[in-house]
């Protein structure tokens, strides 16, 4: 029987960690699997792909840092004159005119954005002098709506965090928001806005996922191959956001792929691609053709690329379903494990798992319970921590139970007298 993700689990973090839309990515991780994540926190060593996150004890420290004033009332982000306020590389207002609206939340975003900036110029190791031009202030537009979802610009980006309170379950996704689209910042800064477009969607999404600092290599091949047999699409195909749509409004599972997206990233990170690599990908795909849907640079970029990496088969060649199917579920079957799991009776059939560790600082939506529902498979080795573990059927939810890992796995999951978890 086909294991499909269900969508309760979309819920569940949306309730644990206030995400959605693009705050809704795999964000809070700590623990990339099995591939170089860099090893001190940087993320552009040598060889190295992914990146240790900065944790919220030093995102704390460097908030405290930052320095902002009170800025000239102005129309900065097209909704009317309205106040401003200022840090070393930003100036920022409300993107629109709500009765939410509060100037301290308005300084916390910014000061969340300075930070976000920081972060990403130590994992990316560019330069704000000589790889991006901030001379002139980039734009903030914060909606305090928090409705997770952001709009990135050469110079500018619109974001509606869920929390700008770094004392909040719900601040790190926020946080999360803002170094995703300040990637795309960046790499319409490197190529410039029209070119940034003819990037495939998969890799722009990605990218900005894998340098955020989200979760990979806990994806099972159950859950890659499931994409493809729904969508009838290879990752690595999908080009464009109307691409993306075309699938999304009719799989609803789907309305959020960046997942899938970035776990085909790492199948490339696993085969020589590091983040060096996708920084030059980034510079190397710039063209001047007039078409949005021109992909060729791109395309003529990874070639070159392949060169220095191990893979199996082509990029040209894993853009074909069953290639990548085959490709990307060898690679994925070496690192998942199955272990023991008895549900709680009389709910239905149990479709997938979450797991949060208790401080939050690692989560993994990428367990599913096998059809026969004595099992569950999971990839990648966890931590030994304590770790909260609900279980979803496609209409409902329990748990947390409690289980503290010794092993790098969970064990037996046994939810016989798990609650049932209210999402209110």
């Amino acid at each position: 029987m086909k294991l499909v993700k269900s969508l309760i689990i979309l819920s569940i973090a949306a309730a644990l960690a206030g995400c959605g839309g693009d705050d809704s990515s795999n964000s809070n991780s700590g623990n990339n699997g099995d591939i170089n994540t860099g090893g001190d926190g940087g993320g552009n060593q040598n060889g190295a792909f992914g990146i240790t996150p900065w944790d919220l004890t030093k995102i704390k420290l460097e908030l405290q840092k930052v320095a902002i004033t009170d800025g000239k009332t102005a129309d900065i982000c097209g909704s009317g004159d309205n106040i401003t306020v200022e840090t070393s590389h930003f100036v920022a207002s409300f993107h629109y005119d709500l009765p939410t609206n509060n100037i301290d939340n308005l300084k916390d975003a910014t000061r969340m954005t300075e930070v976000a900036l920081a972060e990403l110029i130590e994992h990316t190791g560019l330069s704000l002098t000589e790889d991006l031009d901030i001379s002139q202030k980039w734009t903030v537009c914060y909606d305090s709506s928090q409705t997770g979802q952001g709009t990135a610009y050469i110079d500018k980006f619109e974001f509606s965090p869920t929390s700008v309170d770094p004392n909040s379950s719900r601040f790190t996704s926020g946080y999360d928001l803002a170094k995703h689209e300040l990637f795309h910042t960046f790499k319409m800064q490197l190529i410039d806005e029209l070119a940034f477009l003819r990037m495939p969607r998969w890799f722009t999404e990605s990218t900005a996922e894998l340098f955020t600092g989200a979760t990979f290599g806990n994806l099972t091949t159950t859950t890659l191959n499931d994409f493809v047999d729904t969508t009838k699409e290879s990752p690595f195909n999908v080009q464009t956001w109307y691409d993306e749509q075309e699938f999304s409004s009719i799989h609803p599972q789907y309305t959020n792929p960046y997942s899938i997206y970035l776990e085909s990233l790492a199948y490339l990170g696993a085969h020589g691609l590091t983040n060096e690599g996708i920084i030059q990908l980034i510079r190397d795909s710039k063209n001047s053709s007039n078409s949005n849907e021109d992909f060729s640079s791109f395309d003529k970029a990874l070639s070159v690329l392949e060169n220095s990496m191990t893979l199996p088969s082509s990029y040209t060649e894993l853009r074909v379903p069953s290639t990548y199917k085959h490709q990307i579920g060898e690679w994925a079957d070496a690192t998942t494990y199955r272990q023991d799991f008895t549900p709680k009776a009389g709910y239905g059939e149990y479709i997938d798992l979450y797991i949060e560790s208790l401080d939050g600082a690692y989560s993994n939506d990428g367990a599913l319970v096998t059809s026969d529902q004595l099992h569950y498979e999971m990839r990648g080795v966890l931590a030994n921590a304590t770790y909260k573990v609900y279980a979803n059927t496609g209409s409902a939810s329990f748990g947390p139970i409690t289980v503290v890992v010794a092993n790098g796995k969970l064990g037996h999951l046994d939810f016989t007298d798990a609650p049932e978890f209210n999402m209110d």
